[in-house]
């Protein structure tokens, strides 16, 4: 039974994705969709993949930055091209994590030690969501004066800031601390070790300012993103409203149920765009397109795969020499 799980979890979640898709379907006219799709402008799409590059590229950068603390270093054009081909797969497979699973396996086969490369990429991820969580709450704090007219005062979101940032001074307070007593026995000594990297990865003169700053202009270029997307498609959406709006969308498209966030995604891009006024139809063309430039910026990945594999096969084929 056990061997067919990973066989039940993906017919799951291509069923929910299939099944969320079908009823926004339902619920939305697809015909104005394809006419949004349709009418793109190039210069949109060029733009908007161009940003996605400029994303991955911090990305890649970032991860340097914590494997580097973490004591698994990597030159950069691995860490790029890695990067790459991790985000190939982070849209092919059902999995979010899928992604970053192939990162740590091609790394490992290129002699870094795997056990620190999970821990960089855990690391790596907590980094990201943890900033996301944070931005989400400040831009509820100063959502008033962004489009006080567009948005309902939500409370919940401060809280969530508050929280995140109550994360951060607790890390930094009693890190040290916890992972100390939690690596004094060998049940928990990996979520020691781990506890460890995290406070080192946060808390490193010199290197976590830069790592929370590439967190935080990732999330940045995810709005922008979106922004060219919608006015590309002459959708009038207020970059600032976008702003509050886009970062909460991306945290619910993460919620690991679906194909690549497909249809979490859109449905949570309907709603937070309606609450700008923005119509259901011209939501979901927005979602949609944002998802097609992903699924672009995942060929360049795909090629660099089979390069490597190709590589890979070469040198096994290659018959070796006598000592």
């Amino acid at each position: 039974m056990r061997k067919h799980v990973p066989l039940i979890a993906f017919g799951l979640k291509v069923a929910i994705t299939l099944g969320l898709l079908g009823y926004l379907l339902r619920k939305v006219d697809v015909a104005p969709v394809l006419t949004q799709l349709r009418a793109i402008a190039p210069a949109a799409v060029f733009v908007g993949v161009l940003i996605l590059l400029a994303q991955l590229v911090l990305l890649a950068r970032r991860w340097q930055l914590v494997n580097r603390i973490v004591d698994a270093p990597m030159p950069w054009r691995q860490v790029l091209r890695l990067t790459m081909i991790g985000h190939f797969f982070n849209q092919v497979l059902p999995s979010g994590l899928a992604g970053d699973a192939v990162r740590a396996w091609l790394a490992s086969r290129q002699g870094v030690q795997l056990g620190r490369l999970v821990r960089g990429i855990v690391c790596d991820r907590i980094v990201g969501l943890l900033v996301l969580v944070i931005i989400i709450g400040v831009t509820f704090f100063v959502s008033p004066h962004l489009a006080a007219d567009k948005l309902p005062d939500t409370k919940v979101f401060r809280i969530i800031a508050i929280l995140g940032l109550s994360a951060l001074a607790a890390l930094f307070l009693w890190g040290e601390q916890l992972a100390g007593l939690l690596m004094r026995y060998r049940l928990t000594e990996p979520l020691g070790k781990l506890t460890a990297d995290l406070h080192k990865v946060h808390y490193s003169r010199g290197t976590s300012a830069a790592i929370l700053g590439l967190a935080a202009a990732v999330q940045l270029l995810n709005v922008a993103v979106v922004y060219v997307c919608a006015r590309g498609m002459h959708i009038e959406l207020d970059f600032g409203a976008a702003l509050i709006v886009i970062p909460a969308v991306m945290l619910v498209s993460m919620a690991p149920i679906s194909f690549a966030g497909w249809g979490v995604r859109e449905g949570a891009m309907i709603f937070g765009l309606g609450l700008l006024g923005i119509s259901a139809a011209d939501a979901l063309a927005v979602s949609v397109a944002f998802g097609i430039l992903q699924l672009l910026l995942g060929l360049p990945g795909a090629v660099l795969w089979l390069a490597l594999r190709g590589t890979a096969q070469a040198k096994a084929a290659t018959p070796q020499s006598p000592g």
